[in-house]
């Protein structure tokens, strides 16, 4: 078992653990609305910030966590979780035919959601064509930032750099390419932003 192996374990462990008190806390807050007295701004406010914390947990879960080649994932849990990543900043459409796709292939596209996140500092439209071995995904905005030193890590899957822990996604999804034998393609430009990873499942 590699040490990324190991991380992944954690972090699968950490999500799963931290999403049941935070379930009970939003349970909670539903029977405290429940009691007839109406819904105070400040319960309202936890109510909002535990249903953000619950679907970033399940987001990261699928991004972070381990993910096995034989195990899958419904499509809506998929999509539930893109949406809750990019809520308020980012429009992200999902085209996907299939009930489910395999962990793997969902893993690989978060990951990729938040490397081009980096790069959209105004925020943009992106749309997102899935496939059991990979996906395709285009988004225009209106600019975009030049990250060229953390794509390249991507390319180089390189595991003794210096990054920042809001771009260790850069690190992760090199590792996952390298591991599968998956390849990744970009286009990137002034105003958009193209990648597209094939060969996650032989």
């Amino acid at each position: 078992m590699t040490d990324h192996d190991i991380t992944a374990l954690v972090s699968s462990r950490i999500c799963h653990d931290l999403i049941s008190p935070i379930g009970a806390i939003s349970n909670g807050v539903e029977l405290l609305s429940g009691t007839g007295a109406g819904v105070s701004p400040e319960l309202g406010l936890i109510g909002d910030s535990v249903a953000s914390a619950t679907d970033r947990l399940r987001c990261f879960r699928i991004a972070f966590g381990a993910a096995a080649k034989d195990a899958s994932l419904p499509a809506a849990e998929v999509t539930a979780a893109v949406e809750a990543l990019f809520h308020g900043r980012s429009s992200v459409t999902i085209g996907l035919q299939a009930a489910s796709l395999p962990r793997i292939t969902a893993k690989a596209l978060l990951l990729a959601l938040l490397c081009q996140e980096r790069c959209l500092p105004m925020g943009g439209v992106t749309h997102v064509k899935i496939q059991a071995a990979g996906f395709h995904l285009h988004t225009e905005t209106s600019r975009v930032k030049d990250v060229s030193a953390l794509w390249s890590i991507v390319d180089r899957a390189a595991t003794r750099v210096d990054i920042a822990p809001a771009e260790v996604q850069f690190l992760l999804l090199g590792q996952m390419l390298q591991n599968t034998g998956a390849r990744l393609n970009r286009d990137i430009g002034d105003k958009h932003l193209t990648i597209t990873v094939s060969g996650l499942i032989h």
